[in-house]
């Protein structure tokens, strides 16, 4: 795919391939291995991962990001390393996967003090990215996350539902296969609160919007992650916490409003990394 170049500063548009390069010279300080397979990989399915870097290599070089020196290391332009430099001083960072009315959305963003990088996915079937320097507070940042429908209600007196993570895992693959009284039925056998688990098969079989938030926390060596799943319908926003421990197999699905899922975005990012 040939990439094009953004007219506003502190802004690239990259290729898959591009960006995986970009990833690895990152080192640590990349996305997690998982987490680059489902953000950048998926639009290089044909390729091997060392082509992948290769060709990306090569097209940065093209476009005058990387430039040759004379003792044969490559150099980063000006512009480019800025960017860079901040992901590496980054403490925090989260992906956000999510799908509105059949409308797919990806954004991975570095979190640097009062400093933003985001990467986003623009184009997911073409492999294009834009990658954004922004200088944005925290308010701002929270208002941007606009995956849930803002009409919907406080959810009243409903309970929160303690699953198995691993049977609601599999209750959800079979759901588009089950009609509303068999996936009621299925979530009968993981808990007796009958209110709460009618809402929220509802919420499975008729849901509007749905994804993932990844929270990035970085603890000097590695990334440590928090991972909740969120899915609304036209009446309610259910929020879905389970351990990131492949030992711990609870889940924990919980009605909320949209002000508490922005509140609780907002109170992760004004929080002192340690």
């Amino acid at each position: 795919m040939d990439t094009v170049e953004s007219d506003l500063p502190g802004e690239f548009i990259l290729s898959s391939m591009e960006l995986y390069f970009m990833i690895n010279l990152l080192g640590e300080k990349g996305l997690p291995d998982r987490d680059t397979e489902a953000f950048v990989l998926r639009c290089c399915e044909s390729e091997s991962a060392e082509q992948i870097w290769y060709e990306g290599k090569e097209s940065l070089k093209r476009r005058g990001y990387f430039m040759p020196g004379t003792d044969g290391e490559l150099r980063i332009s000006a512009q480019l390393l800025i960017t860079l430099g901040h992901i590496f001083l980054a403490k925090k960072a989260y992906l956000l996967q999510y799908i509105l009315d059949g409308r797919e959305y990806e954004e991975f963003l570095y979190i640097h003090e009062d400093k933003i990088i985001r990467i986003e996915c623009l184009r997911k079937a073409e492999g294009q990215y834009r990658l954004t320097y922004l200088d944005i507070d925290n308010n701002e940042l929270v208002h941007s996350f606009g995956c849930t429908e803002q009409k919907l209600q406080n959810p009243g007196e409903l309970p929160a539902l303690m699953l198995s993570r691993s049977q609601f895992d599999e209750i959800l693959s079979e759901a588009r296969q089950l009609d509303i009284e068999e996936l009621i039925e299925q979530l009968s056998n993981t808990t007796d609160e009958q209110e709460a688990l009618i809402a929220l098969a509802r919420c499975i079989k008729s849901n509007t919007s749905k994804g993932s938030l990844r929270f990035y926390l970085w603890n000097n060596n590695a990334w440590e992650v928090q991972c909740v799943q969120f899915m609304s319908n036209h009446h309610l926003n259910w929020l879905i916490r389970s351990s990131a421990k492949h030992d711990e197999d609870w889940l924990i699905a919980t009605p909320t409003s949209m002000g508490n899922i922005q509140e609780m975005i907002k109170d992760w990012l004004t929080e002192p990394a340690s």
